[in-house]
């Protein structure tokens, strides 16, 4: 894939996230680098007003916080 992109002939790649794409040296050689956010687990953090947290009924809060742990 590096060489490819190195290349030219590809325009293009996608790895496996952040780390190994920046391991990979895409950053290097790519016009322009943009993350694979979509990966599962790439999304490590959940924010939420904790004033409208509290404010939802407990089944809803349920729902938002089992998955976030």
């Amino acid at each position: 894939m590096y060489a490819a992109l190195e290349r030219g002939t590809i325009d293009a790649v996608e790895w496996a996230g952040p780390a190994n794409d920046e391991k990979m040296g895409f950053q290097n050689i790519a016009p322009y680098y943009c993350t694979g956010w979509h990966e599962p687990g790439a999304e490590l953090h959940v924010f939420v007003n904790k004033k409208k947290f509290d404010a939802l009924p407990e089944d809803v809060k349920t729902i938002i916080a089992i998955p976030a742990k």
